[in-house]
């Protein structure tokens, strides 16, 4: 029988994969990886350089402008450069 942190984590992973479609499944454990070596800090966030070296290692290109088009949105809830892995998640899936 699970217990209810399994069914909790399990119910998070669902809605996560819901909100960013186009993801697909395989990468998650990548981004979160790749999230947690770039989170140097262990403050749950990462930075638009930090975000960008991440898209490089995820096999994407991003001009300055893509990743500028990209965060643009966030940084209008004054953010200010800094990222959590739910923003991050909704940025990697538009490069999809």
């Amino acid at each position: 029988m699970a217990d209810k942190g399994e069914n909790a984590a399990d119910e998070a992973a669902k809605m996560r994969r819901k909100a960013n479609p186009f993801i697909p499944e395989e990468k998650y454990e990548d981004i979160d990886e790749f999230f947690e070596v770039f989170d140097r800090d262990k403050d749950q966030m990462i930075t638009k350089e930090e975000f960008t070296r991440m898209l490089q290692w995820l096999d994407f290109n991003p001009t300055n402008d893509d990743v500028d088009r990209l965060v643009a949105p966030i940084e209008e809830t004054g953010t200010e450069g800094f990222y959590k892995a739910p923003q991050v998640d909704e940025m990697i899936n538009k490069m999809y």
